[in-house]
């Protein structure tokens, strides 16, 4: 009997150990399946930073969809290219993709021309191809095989002439242009556009990039430009290098220009061009300061899950992430979501390609729409995004700021949509609206009255607002005050050529719902949340200012840290915008919610000691039992009782402490002394029943020595175990 017993631990080990390797995702009897997808960049040459992220922003979500599982159980495999912007590397590419290669479809390539040399092999042997940087018209234009996440050229242009017009209340404009693919169709669409909407075309320019002549043609244009009175707004359809080449020649003290670029002004390395200018160095915005550009994503403008997007790309790179990255992120997502729907067999790979084209064009709507981080995506019969991000920034001491007016999307049903003003504009089938930013800051002081229990703490801060048009911080309201509170007379009042700044000091009280699963070694968020009263997301938007507001001011109005919690420590401090939806007039209203987390963790390891100390003494009482002897059933018994009850009283006081309705970390170690207190209660009665007949001496030495060993094993791997997983 011994032995038999004596057997049943290493073959329940043995059997635990096989299950666990034949289920391991190292398993050389696990078969793994994988999709592969190609991506295709630029990793060489001058644009090896956008292809760098490019293959960033695609790589992050894939990671994250294989972490959770895949598509259907299917791991994706990224096949990275480089292209080097050539056409006739990407065709090379193209073909060795579609004749050979086993790729589902492809995510890429950066520059138009690439795109659309490599779109005709894509299309000749039915190759799915998703763009999320190309934005030459000709891409996807009479291409049913490919397409792209961001907005056309066409589309970027029309929207620009009328950023200009009615925002920048421009009538007149220049147009310098690249005669490759993506600057002639920017440019033949700016002008068409500017033509229609009024705006005067001035002069227009052309550099040939592939000409030896290249640098002698900069240097006519710069020349011309400067005898030219009155330029008007000045539209770059180029890339970037070619326009720093030109702005430096032009920006200096006393100029006026205006500038306007695409797209391509509106990248990391467009601003590290600038840095090669020593004027640019010693006085940071030397000459970038006043650049608008178009943008597919600023980051300011983002809600909760572009911000939890930015925050694991830093930490995965080491550094912010551009458009670029963001737009690839999205391409990947949509690219997941085809391959789910499409429930491709893996039998035959022409079938499985035309599949997934199908499951992309199937993404016709909003209701069956991809969110991305830029919005909710989806396809109009090009094979165009209908609802790509477009949004102007502005250059300030070298950040790139979204301007103060924007123009954001409107529902199809709006009424406003047909109304010819300078509030809501067409292009094509899509209507947008003016919306203004009002750039908000908070700076905390202090906070106290910090109750976990009821949810409140009191925070004594600074709030600031920066804006242009008509505002009103009286009409602020605070979602998650204790009581109503009210911006009054503002402490600081400054204006500025482009803004008007107003800084408030208010100290009030604040409710979260506070998250308790890991108590006790949770994390909380504090947080301050607010809307305006009366204007709605359509026509304002908060967004974070990340100048401090002293810089703003010039003025030391702020403290270099604040007091926190008594046992807690400050983990993080985060701003973003999202929507807030409010009932108005028996009508659903949305409105743009400004958030700020203080995110507050436990300081030290003496509170967690603190909660477990009385559990971890009844465990040390219960461990007691296998030293009694057998024939002491009722104190054996008496003892596991009162470990149980103790548990239970302490369980009960912590219930009463911690309202949730859900289970806490510290309930496992409380489950775990009830199990482990009704496992000794039974060998307690097991070993007295073997005393009591007699002769079964070893049996309860067995089951003794048994308890001794094995009690202190459980207790540390339910230990190690709650460590682990919170």
């Amino acid at each position: 009997m011994r032995k038999k017993i004596l057997l049943i631990f290493p073959a329940v080990l043995l059997a635990g150990l096989t299950a666990f390797f034949l289920m391991s995702e190292k398993s050389p009897f696990k078969k793994e399946e994988t999709i592969r997808i190609a991506v295709v960049a630029p990793l060489s040459g001058p644009s090896r930073a956008a292809g760098n992220a490019m293959v960033q922003g695609t790589r992050l979500c894939a990671d994250k969809i294989n972490r959770t599982g895949g598509v259907d159980g299917k791991q994706i495999e990224l096949l990275i290219y480089d292209d080097r912007n050539d056409k006739r590397t990407a065709m090379k590419i193209a073909t060795e993709l579609t004749i050979s290669g086993d790729a589902l479809m492809v995510i890429g390539h950066y520059y138009s021309s690439t795109s659309a040399a490599a779109g005709e092999v894509y299309k000749k042997n039915g190759m799915p191809a998703l763009t999320a940087s190309a934005s030459g018209d000709n891409v996807t234009l009479s291409n049913d095989w490919y397409f792209r996440i961001v907005p056309s050229n066409r589309f970027v242009a029309e929207f620009t002439a009328n950023y200009i017009l009615k925002i920048l209340n421009r009538t007149s404009a220049s147009i310098i242009s690249d005669k490759d693919t993506y600057g002639s169709s920017l440019s033949e669409n700016f002008e068409k556009a500017a033509r229609k909407s009024g705006i005067k075309i001035k002069r227009k320019w052309e550099i040939d990039t592939e000409s030896k002549t290249a640098d002698e043609q900069i240097n006519k244009i710069i020349s011309e430009l400067r005898s030219t009175p009155e330029p008007g707004v000045i539209f770059f359809a180029t890339h970037g290098p070619e326009g720093v080449k030109i702005i430096t020649s032009l920006k200096y003290p006393g100029t006026a220009y205006t500038v306007m670029g695409p797209d391509s002004f509106s990248g990391r390395s467009f601003i590290e061009d600038f840095m090669k200018y020593p004027r640019e160095i010693a006085m940071p915005g030397y000459y970038s300061d006043g650049i608008y550009a178009v943008s597919f994503f600023l980051p300011e403008l983002t809600d909760e899950k572009g911000y939890l997007f930015r925050k694991e790309f830093i930490k995965q790179y080491d550094g912010e992430p551009s458009w670029i990255s963001v737009c690839y992120y999205d391409a990947m997502q949509v690219v997941a979501e085809a391959l789910a729907r499409a429930e491709v067999q893996g039998k035959n790979i022409r079938e499985d390609r035309r599949a997934v084209r199908e499951s992309l064009s199937g993404l016709s709507g909003p209701e069956v729409s991809v969110r991305g981080i830029t919005g909710n995506i989806y396809f109009d019969k090009n094979g165009d995004n209908r609802n790509s991000f477009c949004a102007v920034g502005l250059y300030k001491k070298q950040r790139f700021l979204a301007a103060f007016s924007q123009y954001q999307f409107l529902p199809e049903q709006d009424k406003r949509i047909g109304q010819e003003n300078t509030f809501a504009i067409r292009i094509d089938e899509t209507a947008m609206i003016r919306t203004d930013m009002v750039y908000t800051g908070i700076h905390i002081n202090e906070i106290s009255n910090f109750d976990i229990s009821a949810g409140t703490y009191t925070i004594d801060f600074y709030i600031w607002f920066r804006f242009q048009k008509d505002f009103s911080p009286s009409q602020i309201q605070f979602d998650n005050a204790v009581s109503p509170t009210a911006l009054e007379s503002p402490m600081l009042e400054m204006t500025f050529d482009d803004s008007r700044l107003m800084t408030y000091r208010v100290k009030a009280a604040f409710r979260s719902e506070f998250d308790f699963h890991s108590y006790p070694f949770e994390h909380q968020n504090l947080r301050i949340e607010f809307h305006h009263g009366e204007q709605q997301r359509d026509r304002l938007i908060f967004v974070p200012d990340t100048l401090g507001l002293s810089q703003l001011s010039g003025k030391n109005t702020e403290t270099s840290e604040f007091n926190a919690v008594t046992g807690w420590m400050i983990r993080n401090i985060s701003f973003y915008q999202d929507i807030m939806d409010k009932s108005v007039s028996k009508e659903t209203a949305r409105f743009s919610r400004f958030n700020a987390v203080v995110t507050i963790e436990r300081q030290g390891m003496a509170f967690v000691f603190k909660v477990f100390f009385p559990i971890i003494a009844v465990i040390i009482l219960l461990y007691l039992v296998y030293f009694i002897p057998a024939e002491k059933l009722g104190v054996r018994l008496l003892t596991a009782l009162a470990v149980m009850l103790a548990t239970g009283g302490y369980h009960l006081k912590l219930r009463s402490d911690i309202s949730a309705d859900y289970v806490i970390a510290v309930v496992y170690a409380f489950f775990t002394v009830y199990a482990l207190a009704a496992i000794s209660a039974l060998i307690a009665l097991l070993t007295f029943k073997f005393h009591k007949h007699g002769g079964l001496e070893n049996r309860i030495r067995l089951l003794t020595r048994a308890g001794k060993i094995l009690y202190p094993f459980a207790v540390s791997a339910a230990g190690f175990l709650l460590l682990y997983i919170y």
